[in-house]
């Protein structure tokens, strides 16, 4: 467009870290398995990780500890979906889980 012009790159520093975008959506989502599955009395405890990454999107897994295996329910988040809706996702997997008899495989249904 332009002939004989040359861009760089322009480097404005960023600052420090204000605040940290996901943290308010990953407590609702806690709060929203919380409620689900005490909801179903079960003993639950959810904590909590922020992880950084290059995608947008929040993610939701739940993992139970049973005997002899440990299985994992996740959901992921995409725009316009509600924080609520992916920790759904998340408790109706697991939930369905604990109504089967065994822990593997289509037997298990």
């Amino acid at each position: 467009m332009f002939p004989g012009l040359t861009l760089s790159p322009l480097a404005v520093p960023a600052g420090n870290r204000l605040r940290f975008g996901g943290k308010d959506i990953a407590v609702r989502q806690k709060n929203q398995a919380l409620k689900r599955i005490l909801h179903k009395e079960i003993e639950a405890d959810i904590g909590l990780i922020f992880a950084l990454s290059q995608e947008n999107g929040a993610y939701v897994f739940l993992c139970v500890r049973f005997e002899k295996v440990v299985a994992g329910f996740a959901s992921l988040g995409a725009i316009g979906k509600l924080a609520e809706a992916v920790a759904d996702e998340s408790c109706e997997a697991l939930l369905s889980c604990l109504k089967t008899v065994g822990a593997l495989g289509p037997a298990s249904r």
